[in-house]
């Protein structure tokens, strides 16, 4: 039984520019095309916060072989989301970004 394969090319978006993939990968779908675009994503934050960088590409754009824009991944949620550890009060699972007011209805 063979797998079919797309082809997906992991662009980044900085400032007003397309830094583009020019090799892309063989992946089995837009599942996995996103699994690897998140892992890159947290990859390249980590080597900006260990090397002081204030300015992060804004985004993975992930486009099939034939160009078209199938997906994207923000990096600044995933350097959100790495930055700010999860808190737990009792049951509930919060980020320091989103607390519940104690006092909404």
């Amino acid at each position: 039984m063979e797998i079919a394969l797309g082809h997906f090319y992991f662009h980044l978006r900085e400032g007003g520019e397309l830094l583009t993939d020019d090799e892309g990968q063989d992946l089995p779908d837009l599942s996995a095309a996103r699994r690897e675009a998140e892992q890159a994503a947290r990859e390249l934050l980590a080597e900006a916060i260990r090397a002081g960088k204030e300015e992060i590409p804004e985004a993975f754009v992930i486009t099939d072989e034939h160009g078209r824009e199938i997906d994207i991944v923000p990096l600044a949620v995933n350097r959100r989301r790495s930055m700010t550890p999860p808190m737990r009060f009792g049951s509930e699972t919060y980020r320091a970004d989103r607390r519940r007011d104690p006092h909404a209805a």
